[in-house]
């Protein structure tokens, strides 16, 4: 994964330390309590900096990890395909698909278009020396406007942290220009940004796509309109020694990482609904991971039933796990497609599991 030590000579500016902790808190603060202030940070090259060397290499955790839960890819890879990177920063997730798919050693990559697009040329200036550093092979282009389709050629859409800082009513608009066959959503893992994601949902599985994640089917998610609830991912993510030097700088935690990841495509998909190889096998997404005990696992999955999608609660008993199965269990993340086998229903309506397997691809 993109490492600070490598990116720090491509930076639009040289940070000291006492820089780079400012302007990460200032990011940080305009991300969060002061979001009345997000506008207008990607025309300062200093915040675009900070940006790009702490920011961008530990949201690229987040797109491999959505990717890896998919049965496939959400388009064909043996025909021409162009990425519109759209609100793209410093090139954060055009960069980490473009990782992702040289990692799976896909061949049409030579006939792969990256199209970078922001309406900061600041950020569009860092995208470019960045593509420059680290993908000099890569078939980009940069620029403030949306390129026209092109005939025989599918269009995937990558939105990183954008629908939250547009609005329902814009994307809307946005869609009837972009008109992709697939899209990649990475949003904050707040309840605004659940709410804002859950209406376009349904404004997709209305215009003819089908959710590829997370959800097993289109139908009506379990957690909507529920008070102090709301579906999103927590990603356990690993820093290099550098990037985790500058969240101790700027006293902030990388390390676990709430977001809201949603895949559409208008091809069908298959395989995720389950694994038909033991009597009862039950495939879903894990919604939320309660504290576990000494004796057993305890999580809410989100899995098609027969009255629908809903959420189950399950316990997963420790004494025929291993050590190390304990431990690798203990560390997977909320958002992580799994299949299970139903050992028993329990009194309370919680199912009791065994034999768990992680659903993915990466």
């Amino acid at each position: 994964m993109t490492d600070f030590d490598t990116l720090a000579d491509g930076l639009l500016q040289s940070l000291t330390d006492a820089e780079m902790k400012r302007c990460i808190g200032e990011l940080n603060d305009r991300f969060t309590a002061g979001r009345h202030r997000l506008a207008g940070y990607g025309d300062d090259p200093a915040l675009v900096s900070a940006y790009a060397a702490f920011y961008l290499p530990t949201n690229m955790q987040k797109l491999p990890f959505v990717l890896s839960q998919l049965s496939g890819f959400p388009l064909t890879l043996d025909t021409p395909l162009e990425i519109i990177d759209f609100g793209c920063g410093p090139g954060t997730y055009g960069f980490a698909l473009y990782e992702w798919l040289r990692a799976q050693h896909v061949s049409p990559l030579n006939h792969t278009t990256f199209h970078f697009i922001d309406a900061a040329p600041l950020m569009l200036r860092q995208a470019q020396k960045f593509r420059q550093m680290r993908y000099p092979e890569m078939t980009a282009a940069f620029g403030a406007s949306v390129p026209q389709r092109q005939a025989g050629v599918q269009r995937l859409a990558l939105f990183g942290n954008v629908v939250n800082e547009m609005g329902g009513s814009a994307f809307n608009r946005l869609l009837a220009r972009l008109d992709p066959d697939a899209m990649i959503f990475i949003e904050p893992g707040t309840q605004e940004s659940f709410r804002l994601m859950s209406e376009v949902r349904t404004l997709l599985l209305g215009g003819g796509y089908q959710v590829w994640y997370p959800c097993a089917k289109g139908e009506a998610c379990p957690v909507a309109g529920r008070d102090g609830e709301w579906c999103h991912q927590v990603l356990k993510a690993s820093l290099s020694p550098s990037v985790a030097r500058l969240g101790q700088l700027a006293g902030l935690d990388r390390t676990i990482m709430p977001f809201i990841g949603h895949v559409y495509s208008k091809q069908n998909k298959s395989g995720l609904e389950g694994i038909p190889d033991a009597p009862l096998s039950v495939s879903g997404t894990l919604f939320r991971l309660k504290t576990h005990s000494k004796h057993a696992f305890f999580w809410e999955v989100c899995l098609q039933t027969e009255t629908g999608l809903s959420l189950v609660k399950v316990e997963l008993p420790k004494k025929n796990l291993t050590k190390a199965a304990q431990k690798n269990l203990a560390r997977i993340s909320a958002g992580q497609r799994i299949s299970f086998n139903v050992q028993k229903m329990l009194g309370d309506g919680t199912w009791r599991i065994e034999n768990v397997r992680f659903d993915t691809t990466g």
